[in-house]
C-alpha cells in the first residue's frame, strides 16, 4: 500500500490493466486500457482494442530509431500496391521518450488479433485450413518485403496480427530489427537465431531468405510443432502441407509464394473461405 502511494505521488503508478505513459519533456500523456501485457526480449508490448503500445528500455533507443525510419520510409510502386499493402504495416500513433524509455505506438483494428494469443487459446494447435490463409498474408508481406529492397527478421507470433473477420494481418511489431537486403544487423531475437539459415550468423546481413525461413516457422508453430519433428506423421495435416513447411525457402519470395499456393491447392483443392470465429471478447474474458 505503502509503494502504491510513493509511486502515485512520483506519478509512475500504472493501475491494473491500464498504461499510463507520458513524454519526458512534456506534452500529450497517454492513459491506455490494454488487454494484455507481453515480456519481449526489445522490452514490453501491451495490446489493447485500437493500439499497440511498445515500451523499450532505455539502451534500446538506437533499435527505437531504426523502427520509426524504417517505417517512416515505407514506399509504393503505385497506387494500387499502396491501396493492398499499407493497410498491413504499421502505422505511427506517437513516438516518444518517456521516463520508464521509449515508447512507440502504433494503430490497430479491434478486430486484429494478436496471433500468439490466438496460438494459446487453440492449445491443441490450429486447424491446418486456417494456416493457409495466414501463410497467406505473410507470403504477400515477405513480396513486398523483397520488392523494396527490405527484411524484417523478426516475423512470429508475437509481430503478427490477424482479423478472423477478413482474413486479413498487419505486421505490426518487430521492425525495430529491419535492414535493407545486404546491410549490417545490429541486432536480431534470439529465434531468428535458433532458425535462420545456416549461414546467417558469418554474414550477419540482412537477407531476404530469413524472413522467408520465419514464414514456414510461423506455419510449423501454429500446428504445434516449431522443428517441424512431428509434421510427417500428424495425420490432421495434409501431407503436402506438411512437407512444405518443413522443406528450406526456394530464396525468392515471389517463387515461394506461387508455389505455396500450389501446396494449398494439392492440401484443400479450390480455395474456400473458413470462418474462424474468434473475437478479442474470446481471448481477453475478464481481462
Amino acid at each position: 500500500y505503502r509503494a502504491v502511494l510513493a509511486k502515485i505521488a512520483a506519478g509512475t503508478w500504472q493501475p491494473p490493466g491500464r498504461l499510463i505513459l507520458k513524454p519526458r519533456r512534456g506534452g500529450t500523456e497517454y492513459r491506455i486500457r490494454f488487454h494484455k501485457r507481453h515480456v519481449l526480449e526489445i522490452g514490453d508490448m501491451y495490446v489493447a482494442d485500437s493500439v499497440v503500445a511498445f515500451v523499450l528500455p532505455p539502451e534500446n533507443q538506437d533499435l527505437f530509431e531504426r523502427a520509426q525510419r524504417t517505417i517512416g520510409s515505407f514506399a509504393y510502386a503505385d497506387d494500387a500496391m499502396r491501396a493492398e499493402v499499407s493497410r498491413c504495416l504499421p502505422v505511427i500513433k506517437a513516438a516518444f521518450v518517456s521516463d520508464a524509455g521509449p515508447v512507440l505506438i502504433v494503430s490497430k483494428t479491434p478486430d486484429q488479433l494478436l496471433l500468439k494469443d490466438v496460438a494459446e487459446h487453440f492449445k491443441a494447435g490450429l486447424d491446418p485450413r486456417h494456416v493457409g490463409w495466414m501463410q497467406n498474408i505473410l507470403y504477400n508481406l515477405a513480396c513486398y518485403l523483397d520488392w523494396s529492397g527490405l527484411t524484417h527478421n523478426a516475423i512470429g507470433l508475437d509481430t503478427l496480427f490477424v482479423s478472423p473477420q477478413h482474413h486479413s494481418g498487419a505486421l505490426l511489431g518487430g521492425w525495430w530489427y529491419s535492414v535493407k537486403s545486404g546491410q549490417p544487423m545490429i541486432a536480431a531475437p534470439s529465434r531468428t537465431v535458433t532458425y535462420a539459415p545456416a549461414d546467417f550468423l558469418a554474414k550477419k546481413v540482412g537477407d531476404i531468405r530469413v524472413d522467408l525461413e520465419l514464414v514456414r516457422l510461423v506455419g510449423r508453430e501454429l500446428l504445434g510443432d516449431a522443428r517441424g519433428l512431428r509434421l510427417m506423421h500428424d495425420r490432421t495435416v495434409p501431407r503436402p502441407m506438411a512437407d512444405w513447411l518443413c522443406l528450406a525457402t526456394t530464396g525468392k519470395a515471389a517463387a515461394d509464394y506461387r508455389q505455396w499456393g500450389e501446396v494449398l491447392k494439392e492440401s484443400y483443392g479450390d480455395r474456400r473461405f473458413i470462418a474462424l470465429e474468434l473475437t478479442a471478447s474470446d481471448l481477453y474474458q475478464g481481462a
